[in-house]
Order: C-alpha cells, then structure tokens, then sequence
C-alpha cells in the first residue's frame, strides 16, 4: 500500500479558480458532464439552488484531484433545517484507486471518506439536522457514474449508514433521497482513522478534533466521543 507525501483537503474558493478549471477540463475529456465546467459544476454561483454551494477537493503535488460540494434545501424559521451533501462529486479516474481495497462502507471514495466530513461538521455548526445524498433514478446520468453511485447507497442503507427516504424531482430530474445516518457514519469514519494516518489524507485540526470528539454541535449526546 502506497503511501503519498500528502493529501491536502481544502475548502476551495475563488483562489483555486486555475486548478478548479484544469479539474473540469479532466473531467470533460473523460465525460463526466457535470463537473466539465465551471457553470455545470455550479461552483461560486447561486446558479438554481437558491445560494452559493460550498465546494472541498483533494489536492496533490499542486493538482485537483476530486471534488464534493454541498449546499443547505430547507430552513425552519431561518434556520437551516436539511442539507444535500457530496453534491457534483467526482475524482479523476487515475486517482480513484488512492485509498487501496474494497470497503463496504464505501470509505475508498475520496469524496465520501475525506470531504463528506467536514460537510456535515459545517451544517451541523449551522443549525442542519438532516443530511442527504441524491442519486439518479433514471436512465438521466450526466455524471457518468450515478448508477454505480445509486447501487452504492443501497448497500449502505443495508449497513444502517443510510437510509431511503424516498423519491422526488430536484431540478428538473427524478432523484432518490438517502438520509445520512451521522452517528453511524461517525463510528464508521473513526475505524477508517489509522488508515487514513498512513495515506496522509487531509490531517488538519478539524478533522482530528471530529475523530475525538465527535462533529459540531453534538456534544449533548448525538454523537458521542472516543472513550479515554
């Protein structure tokens, strides 16, 4: 198993415009339509979700190598109430393989293992209580990888990680919801912790401070920390 000098994850912005470009032109050549620009990937706009999504990525050496991004549905009396998370998601296929191994909680995508953290730390610190993933339901797939996606959620939900929660049209495109089971995922993230420490994966603060104590706004009991 290889061992990178360094996997930086970092909450991308307008400073990253020149390596968010080169990712969607990578992405265009391999036909993943919706991350092959920056309009289609809807970063630093409001587009039509009604707010700026917020965007992570994985870089090496210098080079986007993936990417998830999130942004907030519902409120309830201003507050958010629901977030979709690993929104225009995609890694490029030459890295797909960086987290060697088959894993039933699908913690070798990037994307899920490495960025959906911080997503729900940050809606969780803003008041979210409900996470969820969208898949595809039909034969509509213009992220080139939906139906595999779709097929992974249904084994997760096998796995009490998530869970249906029913089908609707988001933007014009009939999608299912799977709620986010946090807890869940938490326990899951921790057992991934050591193998993470050895790709040298995003180790910042923030991510060490989730594995001990749990994600923001969770103390009170929703998310217990790791015993001493």
């Amino acid at each position: 198993m290889k061992a990178y000098n360094n996997i930086d994850i970092l909450e991308l912005n307008q400073t990253y415009l020149k390596l968010i470009e080169e990712f969607c032109e990578s992405c265009g050549r391999y036909g993943y339509k919706n991350n092959s620009s920056i309009d289609l990937m809807k970063f630093g706009g409001e587009y039509d979700l009604g707010e700026v999504p917020r965007f992570w990525g994985a870089v090496i050496n210098n080079k986007l190598i993936s990417v998830s991004g999130c942004h907030h549905w519902k409120t309830v009396d201003g507050i958010p109430n629901m977030m979709r998370c690993l929104f225009r998601s995609a890694t490029l296929p030459e890295h797909q393989n960086i987290i060697p191994g088959l894993s039933k909680h699908h913690m070798n995508s990037l994307p899920f293992s490495a960025m959906l953290p911080y997503q729900i730390d940050s809606g969780l610190a803003e008041g979210v209580r409900h996470f969820y993933i969208t898949t595809s339901n039909s034969d509509h797939d213009a992220s080139g990888k939906m139906k595999r996606t779709h097929k992974v959620m249904q084994l997760l939900e096998k796995n009490s990680i998530v869970k249906y929660a029913g089908d609707e049209i988001f933007y014009s495109t009939p999608q299912t919801k799977w709620e986010i089971n946090v807890e869940n995922y938490l326990e899951v993230l921790r057992s991934f912790h050591n193998k993470r420490c050895y790709l040298n994966l995003g180790l910042d603060d923030r991510y060490y401070r989730i594995i001990e104590f749990g994600f923001s706004g969770t103390w009170g009991g929703y998310c217990t920390p790791l015993p001493e």
